[in-house]
């Protein structure tokens, strides 16, 4: 991945504000390992919306004798909105899943699914709950490009 100086600068800030990342030697092997911790998921993770959400997943997660209850106006528009994969960082889409189920098991559900901890990289780079490097990793090589920027 190719990062921006500004990339390199919100690397570098969020390296020097986290006493654990921090005190990794700033070396080939030091920049492996901070590599790896910024890459996993820490146990209290930002939760993400994740970009690629599939309409089998979530026909999974669906409470279908609710589903039967609802309308057929509010179950054509949920066949309208998992037509293919679902982009779930879209407040349109999700206010959509909420309009068809309000408050309950399934909306519950999706919501679960749609979701995702972050890595501790992609942390860095997640405004709202929406992550712009979602499912990338950082490198060895970009750990020290930052550190040393």
């Amino acid at each position: 991945m190719n990062m921006t100086t500004a990339q390199l600068a919100t690397i570098k800030a969020a390296i020097n504000g986290d006493p654990t990342a921090a005190a990794f030697e700033n070396g080939d092997s030091g920049n492996q390992a901070l590599a790896t911790y910024l890459n996993t998921v820490p146990a209290s993770p930002t939760m993400v919306w994740r970009p690629v959400v599939s309409a089998a997943e979530m026909a999974a997660v669906i409470d279908w004798s609710a589903f039967a209850a609802l309308t057929v106006a509010k179950q054509n528009t949920y066949f309208a909105l998992q037509s293919g994969p679902v982009d779930a960082t879209s407040v349109n889409i999700r206010n959509g899943f909420n309009t068809v189920f309000g408050a309950g098991a399934t909306l519950t559900a999706l919501t679960a699914l749609a979701q995702r901890g972050a890595s501790r990289f992609e942390a860095m780079f997640t405004t709202s709950n929406v992550c712009s490097v979602f499912g990338q990793s950082i490198s060895a090589w970009e750990v020290g490009s930052a550190r040393n920027s």
